[in-house]
């Protein structure tokens, strides 16, 4: 707050940066949490949980859950997610962060989770996709009842465990389920329809692809021995190069018509970048907190006090 005040001396100095600064520090008043530690860290995680996509114009319309939440399925439904799933996706941050279910970016050091994405940004994925309105909608409806995050299916119903008992939600699962653009579906260990055997192909197609890309880079990083890129000299068989385009010329040519049958069934994926100035924060020295480390149970949780 000290920075907001003092650190500014015009209108233009008014970055989004500062105004989620400023904004995550307000809210974090109402977190009752006596560890100065892991406090900061909440702050720190939930100032990554705004994405970018809130610095647009959009006014906070305090309406129900409920009705928000049909709002936001219905501009996701056009292809046009806009105003509702802002709203939802500013409401549901709070509790996904300050319950540990969703978490920032812990380095590399004795952390096996390769995403590495902002929460903000999984957030950002979630609110431009149904499941993901169902599930932030979840969110809003546990946190009212002073519970963690119970976590749902496509078409919005609680899952539960071979036991019957719901489970709750974890930033892997979520991360899992809503994985950033040109991953494809998450894998289905055991699939038991076309949909989730698709899924897995269309998984295992994503990697493929990715492969191909690491492989030309491989291919332009053999240097000659003057320095130079030796495939842009001694180049490739001619053959090999005609197969490898005929490939990809007919795979260019099958995405538009599968992007187009999804557009039908499930509207259009508007994504937009998560362009903050705001640095990473690699705390590679620290030791992970029990509270945003472990895995939760699906035991209720005291209820943390509303945000004004």
């Amino acid at each position: 707050m000290r920075v907001a005040i003092t650190g500014q001396s015009t209108r233009k100095n008014i970055t989004t940066k500062l105004l989620l600064d400023v904004a995550s520090s307000l809210v974090m008043r109402s977190v009752s949490e006596e560890d100065s530690r892991r406090r900061e860290r909440m702050r720190k995680y939930l100032k990554s949980a705004f994405p970018g996509e809130l610095a647009k114009d959009w006014e906070a319309t305090f309406r129900g859950t409920e009705e928000l939440a049909r709002a936001a399925l219905a501009e996701v439904t056009k292809g046009e997610p806009g105003v509702a799933t802002r709203e939802l996706a500013a409401r549901s941050a709070y509790p996904l962060v300050i319950n540990g279910q969703l978490t920032g970016d812990r380095g590399t050091k004795n952390n096996d989770q390769p995403d590495r994405r902002h929460p903000g940004e999984v957030i950002d994925r979630m609110r431009s996709t149904p499941h993901g309105v169902h599930q932030l909608k979840q969110t809003l409806l546990d946190s009212a009842a002073g519970r963690r995050t119970r976590k749902v299916d496509e078409t919005g119903q609680i899952t539960q465990n071979e036991d019957g008992r719901d489970i709750l939600v974890t930033d892997a699962d979520l991360r899992r389920t809503f994985p950033p653009a040109g991953e494809g579906p998450s894998p289905t260990p055991a699939p038991r329809n076309a949909a989730e055997i698709l899924g897995n192909a269309l998984h295992d197609l994503a990697t493929s692809i990715q492969a191909v890309e690491g492989a030309v880079k491989v291919v332009e990083a053999v240097r000659a021995d003057d320095g130079t890129r030796a495939i842009d000299s001694l180049g490739a068989d001619r053959a090999d190069c005609e197969a490898w385009r005929n490939i990809l010329q007919d795979v260019l040519f099958k995405l538009p018509v599968w992007q187009q049958r999804s557009v039908q069934r499930h509207g259009i994926i508007a994504e937009d970048p998560y362009d903050l100035d705001t640095d990473r924060d690699d705390e590679e020295g620290e030791e992970p907190d029990d509270e945003f480390d472990g895995q939760p149970t699906d035991e209720d949780t005291p209820p943390q006090d509303e945000v004004a």
